[in-house]
């Protein structure tokens, strides 16, 4: 498309071809390896967009970690889980129909998603108020969220969009932006030594996405045209977005059973030393992240050629081992200062569930390969059977847990490693065994709001 979208948002820089701005006299050699230090460079800022988003909200937390108590840190996890949920929903309804239908046109499709987001966002504002006015403890957490759910949506709708559209520097400035305002508006209120709780907590690192929203938007001279786009958009991909959303769905409901089923039998402070320990193997989360940025194209690249994907399957898992060992023995290694800068009151706890808290991890991410396998393999179908298998699994292992006895977080955690063991393997197996010509399924790209 040598001219884009003359529309709002267009920029005739960056919607020239490339033919179109390399001078005359260069070579075809010269144009393919342009073409590739182009390629590389959006991989390397894609990389490094998932690794401001990860690290980002790691830092906070930790941060926020040890300034509240057990109970609200409990109260800030499970609002964030809940706000998990909302992400899968909006990847199904509104993202990755939009990431589809840029790569249908060639063109920039911002307009109708961001008109939806918007609408989404407003009409959660009210309920959110409610809330936060009206409630306490969790409740008022959550209601924190949904007040600044406008913001939260529109800024993972941008990152998204951003790396469909080629730039993926538009998403590492948004992240940046998120970083500098959340962690300077943090700062600013320790040092007037306000009393942070867990929606105080939430809205503070919610109010970033703002700033980053606007800092892309502005970037791109964009403006939200009519918001009736956004209306026509959810009405349009509803029936796709169900189907999409019923795998993730089913993930994040079964997560949040698990969360209402820990907190009834131990409180909601186990919920807040559970996420923590994940706090404490952050790297574990970039591990998989990385796998949806390097390990699934060279899966898609084997499997186009009749080639078996199982080689990068058990490889992937084992990098992934590789990297919680490392992460807990990094833990020994640190002096004990470090350990309570980063997790204060919370560092004896983690120290003592340190190597079950290692085997926990592995566990719950070492299926993560096969789950991606099995993706670019385009098995939707046997995705959706497995993830309610291993759904069934895991609320079974705990429910046993608890009808057992289990009454600590070093229980807590064998029966969940347990759990995730046992799925962690059917999705190995599942995702090593097939070879043929792919379909590839794009898939969401990874950003666990803790870790």
């Amino acid at each position: 498309v040598a001219n884009g979208p003359r529309g709002v948002g267009y920029d005739p820089g960056h919607h020239q071809t490339i033919a179109s701005r390399r001078p005359r006299s260069m070579t075809v050699g010269a144009l393919t390896t342009l073409r590739r230090v182009r390629s590389q460079k959006r991989v390397v800022l894609a990389g490094i967009d998932q690794g401001l988003s990860g690290v980002t909200n790691t830092l906070f937390a930790l941060l926020v970690s040890r300034t509240l108590t057990d109970t609200q840190f409990g109260e800030f996890a499970v609002a964030l889980l809940i706000y998990s949920f909302g992400l899968v929903l909006l990847y199904s309804f509104v993202t990755e129909p939009a990431i589809k239908a840029r790569s249908v046109s060639k063109t920039s499709v911002f307009d109708a998603p961001i008109g939806a987001c918007v609408l989404t966002g407003s009409a959660l504002f009210v309920p959110g108020t409610i809330l936060l006015i009206s409630t306490t403890g969790v409740w008022r957490a959550v209601g924190a969220l949904l007040v600044a759910s406008t913001g939260l949506f529109t800024h993972e709708l941008l990152r998204h969009l951003s790396v469909a559209d080629g730039r993926s520097d538009d998403a590492v400035l948004a992240d940046v932006t998120w970083l500098g305002w959340s962690f300077g508006l943090l700062i600013l209120v320790t040092l007037a030594d306000t009393k942070l709780d867990s929606w105080s907590s939430l809205l503070i690192w919610a109010s970033g996405s703002f700033a980053g929203s606007a800092a892309v938007l502005v970037r791109r001279r964009h403006s939200i045209k009519a918001l009736g786009a956004g209306g026509t958009w959810l009405r349009t991909h509803f029936a796709t977005g169900a189907t999409l959303s019923s795998e993730g769905v089913i993930m994040s409901v079964s997560s949040q059973i698990a969360v209402v089923l820990i907190a009834a039998q131990m409180g909601v402070e186990a919920v807040g030393s559970l996420r923590a320990l994940e706090l404490g193997f952050g790297l574990t989360g970039l591990a998989v992240s990385s796998l949806r940025l390097i390990g699934q194209p060279a899966m898609a690249v084997r499997h186009q050629s009749g080639q078996p994907v199982k080689k990068i399957v058990m490889g992937s898992a084992a990098w992934i081992t590789a990297v919680v060992l490392f992460n807990a023995a990094a833990w020994v290694l640190a002096p004990t200062s470090v350990g309570d800068l980063l997790l204060g009151a919370r560092l004896p706890l983690f120290r003592e569930s340190l190597w079950l808290g290692a085997l926990y991890m592995c566990a719950r991410s070492i299926g993560s390969p096969g789950l991606l396998a099995l993706r670019v393999l385009g098995r939707p179908s046997r995705v959706l059977v497995l993830r309610i298998l291993a759904s069934a699994v895991q609320l079974g292992g705990l429910g046993l847990g608890f009808l057992l006895g289990v009454d600590t977080l070093h229980g807590l955690l064998v029966s969940l490693a347990a759990a995730y063991g046992i799925t962690g393997a059917l999705w190995l197996a599942a995702g090593s065994s097939h070879v043929g010509k792919a379909t590839v399924v794009p898939t969401e790209p990874a950003r666990d709001p803790i870790s």
